[in-house]
């Protein structure tokens, strides 16, 4: 997500060349984003049905996630951009569902807040080392580049959800 975060607005400048423009289509894509990651989060319930469970559901989504960030790499239009990013926001919003439904299937009460604790300070801890990479990746090679290796780190968390998967069946 720190790609994503990061990198759509100069990835807009890069397509329509202005700084003015580009913070207005930004600006609306992220007002829209909003309602978008609530209409994802909404949807999780059948998109955990059409996929088959949880675990799998959670691998899909990072994949998909990792393609909407790809697409907004390589896409050479500001619409097909903004069509990626809401198409991004979507799947985090039902996403981030399915995964803090397995954390909270795979561990227990009585650790749960130690758990989601260190959860947090890892994912803090890994934005912040996406920042820096992916920064000085976009200073060089540009933001398409950034986002593309963006999407890549995305999915590959995907094999981790099957892992959860089978550790939630063999409790």
């Amino acid at each position: 997500m720190t790609g994503i975060e990061l990198f759509t607005a100069p990835r807009l400048v890069e397509l329509l060349g202005s700084g003015d423009e580009s913070a207005v289509v930004f600006a609306l894509a992220m007002a829209l984003g909003w309602t978008v990651v609530a209409l994802g989060s909404a949807a999780t319930g059948r998109v955990t049905r059409l996929s088959g469970g949880q675990a799998r559901a959670g691998a899909v989504l990072r994949l998909v996630h990792g393609a909407s960030a790809l697409l907004m790499a390589v896409v050479g239009g500001p619409a097909a951009l903004v069509a990626g990013y809401l198409a991004g926001q979507f799947v985090h919003g039902t996403a981030n569902v399915v995964h803090y439904a397995l954390v909270h299937r795979l561990v227990d009460g009585s650790r749960r807040a130690t758990i989601l604790s260190a959860h947090s300070l890892a994912a803090r801890g890994g934005g912040t080392v996406a920042a820096v990479g992916l920064g000085a990746l976009a200073s060089g090679a540009g933001p398409a580049a950034a986002l593309a290796v963006a999407a890549l780190l995305l999915a590959a968390g995907a094999p981790l959800y099957r892992a959860a998967g089978r550790a939630v069946a063999a409790a």
